[in-house]
């Protein structure tokens, strides 16, 4: 619980390019709770069942799951928070990319997101993510460097 507590605090005391809307707020909220519960498999479900198109797409959740669990399986590795690094907006509003660094105990992961709204609903569309430290860290320096 206090992990909830703290990310929830981490996402709404950060500050962001562009204003994440609800919707995606608590997509990626209940995200991050499965991670935390260590069930990954739940966690890609969650993103999947926002796009009704990736419902044919059985790739989609096992892919997430996979990542997740091997990311997991590395010794002792369990979730401690995620904060957002970046959002923004591409296109006309419709398209959104969030970027998040994920803790654990053994290392970081940067993992990005993207959401399309389609007849006013948000959809998962894509995913990407890193477990390359200098590449996180170029990454973090690049979002500072834009502030």
């Amino acid at each position: 619980m206090t992990r909830i507590i703290i990310l929830f605090l981490l996402f709404t005391s950060f500050q962001m390019n562009a204003q994440i809307p609800e919707p995606i707020n608590n997509i990626m909220d209940e995200f991050f709770n499965q991670i935390d519960k260590n069930q990954p498999k739940d966690a890609a479900k969650i993103l999947k069942e926002s796009n009704p198109a990736l419902k044919r797409d059985l790739n989609i959740t096992f892919e997430i799951a996979e990542v997740f669990r091997t990311i997991i399986r590395r010794g002792r590795n369990e979730f401690e928070f995620a904060m957002v690094l970046d959002s923004k907006f591409l296109g006309e509003n419709s398209l959104l990319r969030i970027s998040y660094l994920m803790e654990f105990t053994e290392h970081p992961v940067m993992f990005e997101v993207y959401f399309y709204e389609s007849q006013d609903t948000w959809r998962f569309i894509k995913y990407s993510y890193t477990t390359d430290v200098e590449e996180i860290y170029e990454i973090i320096e690049e979002y500072e460097d834009n502030d």
